[in-house]
């Protein structure tokens, strides 16, 4: 994980998302809409907004995913890797689940972009660190293995909560540790440049840079170049 920059609320949320949301929910406890729609009115399902399941709460987050995804540059808030925009399971992340705060359902700021995968291990739970207060330096790696862990010198409570973290969205996993390990490997031995590196998965390269281990671009291309240069005299 790395710490993620909350965006500010797009133009068009609220007539979207939030007000048809909340007239959703005022209708489903029996309450008169908030704002009329073309339709029947939902029959009411629940007293209290406080007792609505998670299914019963309409999707209108779904509307808000172009601009999640957007805004926040495509990036799982929890793996820190780029969801590709075709064929990767892009979700809406809320932080806080609709069934433990109602008034968060709809609600911009509660929304994190997060891979499918993130998404459904976190569930309604709360003991994730919530990536826009992530301090940095939060995670270490070890590039190699692709191995996660809580930096060992934070503060015990820091340091649980990180562990929490961990285990919680299952970041240590063998799949996730994979697919690490293969971004690394993919720079090193293939064509990616240290831009694409960073742009795709920014947390290994992170890592990677703190440990000294990305090459040096420059003199590598100065290289190749000379590389080149060689075998074009050799042809002469």
């Amino acid at each position: 994980m790395i710490s993620v920059a909350p965006q500010p609320e797009p133009v068009d949320f609220d007539e979207r998302v939030r007000q048809p949301g909340l007239s959703a929910l005022a209708e489903l406890v029996g309450e008169e809409p908030l704002r009329q729609r073309p339709g029947p009115r939902r029959e009411p399902v629940a007293q209290r907004r406080e007792d609505l399941r998670g299914t019963d709460f309409p999707e209108f987050w779904t509307r808000a995913l172009p601009s999640l995804y957007e805004l926040y540059g495509g990036y799982c808030a929890y793996l820190a890797v780029r969801i590709d925009e075709v064929t990767g399971a892009r979700n809406v992340d809320h932080f806080v689940a609709r069934t433990v705060d109602w008034r968060l359902a709809y609600e911009w700021s509660n929304y994190r972009l997060s891979a499918q995968r993130m998404n459904g291990r976190k569930g309604v739970h709360g003991d994730v660190i919530d990536p826009f207060l992530l301090q940095p330096g939060t995670f270490r790696l070890e590039v190699v293995t692709g191995r996660i862990y809580a930096t060992p010198d934070l503060s015990e409570p820091d340091r649980e909560n990180a562990c929490r973290t961990i285990k919680r969205l299952g970041l240590d996993d063998y799949d996730c540790r994979k697919m690490r390990q293969l971004h690394y490997q993919y720079y090193c031995q293939y064509d990616w440049s240290e831009d694409f590196f960073q742009q795709h998965s920014p947390f290994v390269w992170a890592e990677a840079a703190r440990q000294g281990l990305l090459r040096r671009e420059p003199i590598l291309r100065q290289a190749q170049a000379a590389e080149t240069q060689v075998d074009g005299d050799r042809g002469r």
